[in-house]
């Protein structure tokens, strides 16, 4: 399995892309990664839905998704609605980070076209798949993630 850099992270991202993003002509710009948002501002994309990930250093310690609908004014604010869970305000465009595996992590994110929000769910799993990140408990091949098989659903 890769290590959990950020390199590596791309490097998958690009994978997954050449396997399943738009080719020919009319196809829509890759997405990329953001740059590293260190708690000044706004979060990339916080008005967009996609994944995000956070990062210690140069290495990936969570990988997660935020594609809620929202409604009203947060229509389509997935990033931002799923990753305020993580921090609180300190002032206007300044905030603190709140979850202690976090408390020394910095985050990128990478939004998707409302269109094709449902590939955002498909990059998560396939970079668990891919990455054996300190914080993400879910990946495939885990107790947590494992689907039944025909046996298991037989058993009473």
């Amino acid at each position: 399995m890769p290590e959990c850099s950020v390199t590596d992270l791309k490097l998958l991202t690009a994978e997954f892309f050449r396997r399943h993003w738009l080719r020919g002509k009319g196809e829509l710009p890759t997405p990329e990664w953001s740059e590293a948002w260190r708690l000044l501002g706004s979060v990339p994309g916080f008005d967009q839905q996609g994944i995000y990930a956070f990062l210690e250093g140069e290495t990936v310690t969570y990988i997660g998704s935020g594609i809620s609908n929202g409604s009203g004014r947060y229509k389509g604010h997935g990033i931002g609605i799923r990753t305020k869970r993580y921090m609180k305000v300190v002032r206007e465009g300044e905030y603190r980070l709140v979850d202690a595996r976090f408390l020394d992590a910095h985050l990128i994110t990478l939004v998707f076209p409302s269109d094709f929000v449902y590939l955002a769910v498909a990059l998560e799993c396939f970079l668990f798949g891919q990455m054996a990140t300190a914080h993400n408990k879910n990946r495939p091949g885990t107790k947590r993630s494992a689907l039944p098989t025909q046996s298991s659903r037989h058993r009473h």
